[in-house]
C-alpha cells in the first residue's frame, strides 16, 4: 500500500480503509501517528493480561468471605451485570461505641457520612454516647496485595518490553519513510549578516570536501529564516483583512483585484450608501410581527453577549466592523509594511541546509559535533579549524525537523519569551483545573453520578481544546515543541481532573461506601462514560456538522464554504495524554477495583477504532509528527503514572479499612467505660433518627488512619493507635518501600539522564546517527509530502499555506 501524491492523476487511486489498514501503513500520516496506534494496540494486550492477573482478587471481593452482606443480598444475580460486586465496596456494617469521637466528629459530618455517625443514650450510664457504624471487611491482606504487586510488575515489565519495541518500530518506520529531514541540518546560531545562501553552500562543501578529500557539490537546498516576524503578522493581517473585505462587499459587487485602490475606494462608498438606504427603509417599514419579537426576546442574552465581544474586540482593534473601517485599517497595515521593507534590516535567525545525501549530512552533523563551552563562548577546543564558518566562528548546529513541522514566526524568539509564555499557559491551566475540583463534587453530590461522569467528560473533551487555543500563542521553532507543552498542559488538566478529583474529594470515610455519590459508584460511572459517551461525543463532531451543513450553505462566496470542510482537528499530543489518563486511572483504583483492567481494554479498543476512523474520514491533514511526542510520552508520563499508581495502592493497602477507629491499648482509663449492646433513638448527623440500634461489646478509640507517612510503613501508626491487622502490616511494609524504590528509580532516570546527557553536552557533542543509510539521493525523490524548507505560515481561513518567500524560481 502506498500512499498517493495529492492531486495524483496517473493511477487509480482510493481511500485507505479503516478496516483493513495495516498498523504500519499509519506512519503515512507521520512516524508519531503509527506510533500512537502502535501504542494502543500493545497496551490492549497488556491490560487484558493484567486484568486476567486479578481475577483472584476479584472473585475474593465478590465472595461471602470478604462481604457477607453483599453476598446474601445480591445472591441470584447475574455477575457481570454489577461489576461493583468485584470491588471493595463493603456492605458489612456493624455499630461500635467510641469513646472520644465528639471531639473529631468533622470527620463525619458531611455528605458522605453523616449516617454513619450517631449519639444515643446509655441505658446503663445515662451519659451520651457516640456510636459510629464501621465497615468490617478485610481487603489488604497479603494474598490481596501480592496480587496487586504482581500485576505491578507484570506492567513494569510489560512496558519496559513495549518501550523497547516502541524504539524498534520508531527506527523501523523512520528508516521506512525518507524525508527531507534525513538530508537537512538546522543551524540554530548562525551570525547576523549571514543572509547568502551561496556562502552557506560554499561552506558546507567546503567543509564536506576537507572530510572526503574530494570538491564536489553537496548542498542541494538552502533556506536562511529572517527575524522578520513582525513583517510577516502584519502580512498576514493584512491578507486576511483583505479576504473579509471582499466577503463583505460581494453583496454588492465583484472585485477581481482587490489591490487596485480605486476600484476597492468605489466599492467601499457603494456598499456604505446602499447601506444606509437599507436601514432607512427599516426604521420606516412596518413593525416586527408577534412571532419574530418572541423570537428576539428568547435569543436576547445571546445577542447581548455577542454584542459585548464585538465590543471588546473592536475597542482592542481585532474586529472592525465596517468595510470603510476594515480598509481604513488595511491602508494603514501596508503602510507600516512598506515602512519595514524600506527601513528595517533583518538578520539571519536560522539556517536551513539540505544535502544530496545522508552521508553528507551526517559527515558535516559528526564535523560540526561542538560541546555547549564551545558554542556559548566561541572558542574552539575539540573542532578542527576547516569546522568554523568565515574561520572564527563555531556554530550550533542539530537535524533539522520536518519542513511542515518549522514554526517560521517562532525561529528568532529568545528563551525567556518561550520560558514566560509557558508559564502563563500553565497557570491558566491550573485555574481551569481548580475550577474543575470545586464544581465537579457539587455536582456529584446535588445531582448524581451519571451526570457527574459526563461532565467530567465532556470537561476532558473542551479543555484541551482550550489549552490548544492557548498554546497557540506560544513561541515554538517547531511542531515538536508546540505538541510537548501541549502534552504537559493537558495531561496536567486531565490527569487531575480524571484521576485524582474524584478520590480527592471523597472523604476518607467513604472510600468502600456503597451509596450512589461514593467513590466506587463514582469511578464505575467514569469508566462507562469514558467508553461510551466520550467516543460518540468525539465521533459526532457537533462543530464539524454545524459547519458543514449550517454555515457552508449560508457562506457567501465559494472560497468560505471550502472553509466549512477543512475536516476535524487533532494532535498527537491531546491523543496520547488520553491515553495515559487511561492508563493512570486504571493503575490508580486498580487496588479498590480490580476488574478496572478490563474496562481499560474496553476504553483503549473503542478509543483505537474510533480514533482510526476519524483519522481516515474526519480529521484534516496535519503536519507529519515525527516520535518526538511518543518517546516523551513514554519516558516521562507513562512511567509516571506507574509510580503514581504504586504510591495510590501503597496508600490505601495502609488505610484500610478506612474507618479512623482503632483499639484500645491495655489500661487505657479513657476506654474504661460501660458499653451496652442497645441503644434506642439514635440520632444521626444527617437529621434521621433510628429507633434502636445493637453495637458491639467493646469501646474503639478515634484514630487518623489517613496518616501513614512516605514510605508507608506499619510504624507510623504509633504504639496506641493500632489499626492494621499482622498480614496487612507485612504487606503495607513491602508495599511502601516497593514504591520508595520505584520513585528513586524513576527520579534518577528522569533527572540523572537529563542531568548526565547535559553535562555532557558541555564538554563535547552528543551527535550520534540513528538508523540506516537508505542510500538515496534527495533529488531521486524521497517522498510525496515533503520536498525542501519553503517558508509557509499556515493559517485558518485559508485553504493553503501562505508562502513567506520569493516564489520566482520555485516549481
Amino acid at each position: 500500500m502506498t500512499k498517493a501524491p495529492p492531486g495524483e492523476k496517473k493511477y487509480k487511486t482510493r481511500l485507505y480503509n479503516p478496516l483493513t489498514t495495516p498498523l504500519h501503513s499509519l506512519s503515512d500520516w507521520g512516524i508519531g501517528v503509527g506510533m500512537y496506534f502502535s501504542t494502543l494496540a500493545s497496551m490492549i494486550v497488556v491490560f487484558a493480561l493484567a486484568g486476567l492477573l486479578n481475577v483472584k482478587n476479584m472473585l475474593y471481593y465478590a465472595s461471602k468471605e470478604y462481604d457477607r452482606d453483599r453476598f446474601e443480598e445480591e445472591r441470584g444475580e447475574f455477575p457481570l451485570m454489577n461489576p461493583l460486586k468485584y470491588s471493595t465496596v463493603c456492605m458489612t456494617r456493624e455499630w461500635v461505641v467510641c469513646v472520644d469521637c465528639h471531639e473529631s466528629n468533622s470527620y463525619w459530618n458531611n455528605i458522605f457520612v453523616d449516617s454513619y455517625y450517631g449519639t444515643a443514650v446509655n441505658p446503663v450510664t445515662g451519659k451520651t454516647q457516640i456510636l459510629i457504624n464501621r465497615t468490617t471487611c478485610a481487603g489488604a491482606q497479603v494474598e490481596q496485595g501480592i496480587w496487586n504487586i504482581v500485576t505491578l510488575l507484570f506492567l513494569i515489565v510489560g512496558i519496559s518490553l513495549f518501550v523497547s519495541y516502541q524504539n524498534q518500530v520508531e527506527v523501523r518506520l523512520d528508516e521506512g519513510k525518507t524525508s527531507a529531514s534525513d538530508y537537512s541540518i538546522l543551524v540554530s546560531n548562525p551570525p547576523d549578516d549571514a543572509v547568502d545562501p551561496e556562502e552557506w553552500r560554499e561552506f558546507f562543501d567546503g567543509l564536506l570536501g576537507e572530510l572526503t578529500g574530494e570538491k564536489q557539490q553537496q548542498v542541494t537546498l538552502c533556506t536562511i529564516a529572517l527575524n522578520n516576524h513582525r513583517l510577516l503578522k502584519n502580512l498576514v493581517q493584512r491578507r486576511k483583512d483583505l479576504k473579509l473585505l471582499k466577503t463583505l462587499l460581494s453583496e454588492t459587487c465583484e472585485l477581481s483585484d482587490m489591490n487596485d485602490g480605486a476600484a476597492v475606494d468605489a466599492a467601499v462608498t457603494l456598499y456604505m450608501e446602499q447601506k444606509r438606504e437599507q436601514d432607512a427603509k427599516v426604521n420606516d417599514g412596518q413593525p416586527k410581527s408577534v412571532f419574530k419579537q418572541f423570537a428576539a426576546f428568547i435569543f436576547l442574552p445571546f445577542s447581548v453577549l455577542g454584542k459585548i465581544v464585538h465590543f471588546i474586540r473592536r475597542k482592542l482593534g481585532h474586529l472592525p466592523t465596517e468595510p470603510h473601517q476594515l480598509w481604513g485599517r488595511i491602508q494603514s497595515i501596508t503602510q507600516s509594511i512598506r515602512l519595514m521593507q524600506e527601513f528595517e534590516v533583518y538578520k539571519a535567525s536560522a539556517v536551513y541546509v539540505t544535502f544530496e545525501t545522508e552521508q553528507a549530512q551526517r559527515a558535516a552533523l559528526k564535523a560540526l559535533n561542538a560541546g555547549r563551552f564551545e558554542v556559548w563562548t566561541n572558542k574552539r577546543v575539540l573542532l578542527e579549524g576547516f569546522a568554523l564558518f568565515r574561520r572564527n566562528f563555531i556554530l550550533d548546529i542539530h537535524e533539522a525537523d520536518e519542513p511542515d513541522t518549522c514554526r517560521w514566526c517562532d525561529l528568532d524568539s529568545t528563551g525567556a519569551e518561550r520560558i514566560i509564555r509557558r508559564i502563563c499557559s500553565l497557570v491558566v491551566t491550573f485555574g481551569m483545573t481548580l475550577l474543575s475540583i470545586l464544581t465537579l463534587p457539587l455536582i456529584r453530590v446535588h445531582i448524581n453520578t451519571i451526570f457527574y461522569s459526563v461532565i467530567l467528560s465532556t470537561y476532558n473533551i473542551i479543555i484541551p481544546l482550550v489549552v490548544q487555543a492557548m498554546v497557540s500563542f506560544e513561541k515554538h521553532p517547531d511542531e515538536g515543541d508546540k505538541q510537548q507543552s501541549l502534552y504537559i498542559n493537558i495531561a496536567l488538566f486531565r490527569w487531575i481532573n480524571t484521576v485524582v478529583v474524584t478520590d480527592l474529594t471523597t472523604p476518607f470515610l467513604a472510600k468502600l461506601g456503597v451509596e450512589t455519590f461514593d467513590m466506587m459508584n463514582s469511578v464505575n460511572a467514569l469508566l462507562i462514560s469514558e467508553m461510551v459517551y466520550s467516543p460518540i461525543l468525539k465521533f459526532l463532531d457537533i462543530g464539524g456538522i454545524i459547519q458543514r451543513h449550517y454555515h457552508a450553505p449560508r457562506a457567501k462566496t465559494q472560497e468560505l464554504m471550502h472553509d466549512n470542510f477543512h475536516g476535524g482537528y487533532y494532535s498527537m499530543a491531546e491523543r496520547y495524554t488520553d491515553f495515559t489518563k487511561v492508563l493512570l486511572l486504571c493503575i490508580f483504583y486498580s487496588p479498590y477495583y480490580p476488574i478496572i483492567f478490563f474496562f481499560g481494554v474496553g476504553i483503549l479498543f473503542v478509543q483505537f477504532w474510533t480514533d482510526k476512523i476519524l483519522l481516515m474520514r474526519a480529521w484534516q491533514t496535519n503536519p507529519s509528527i515525527g516520535p518526538e511526542t511518543s518517546r516523551f510520552s513514554r519516558r516521562y508520563f507513562t512511567t509516571a503514572a506507574i509510580v503514581i499508581g504504586a504510591i495510590s495502592a501503597a496508600t490505601v493497602y495502609a488505610n484500610f479499612p478506612f474507618t479512623n477507629l482503632c483499639n484500645c491499648p491495655d489500661g487505657d482509663d479513657k476506654c474504661a467505660v460501660d458499653v451496652s449492646q442497645m441503644y434506642s433513638n439514635v440520632t444521626l448527623l444527617s437529621g434521621e433518627r433510628l429507633e434502636s440500634v445493637e453495637t458491639s461489646a467493646v469501646a474503639l478509640k478515634f484514630c487518623n488512619q489517613a496518616k501513614v507517612g512516605f514510605p508507608q510503613d506499619p510504624e507510623h501508626q504509633g504504639f496506641d493507635n493500632i489499626w492494621m491487622t499482622k498480614s496487612q502490616e507485612k504487606l503495607t511494609t513491602i508495599y511502601g518501600w516497593i514504591s520508595f524504590v520505584l520513585l528513586v528509580l524513576f527520579a534518577a532516570g528522569l533527572f540523572g539522564h537529563r542531568v548526565t546527557t547535559f553535562l555532557l553536552s558541555l564538554c563535547k557533542g552528543i551527535y550520534e546517527p540513528s538508523g540506516f543509510d537508505q542510500q538515496k539521493d534527495f533529488t531521486d525523490g524521497i517522498g510525496v509530502d515533503s520536498f525542501a524548507y519553503v517558508p509557509q505560515l499556515k493559517e485558518p481561513g485559508f485553504t493553503f499555506p501562505l508562502l513567506a518567500c520569493d516564489i520566482s524560481k520555485i516549481n
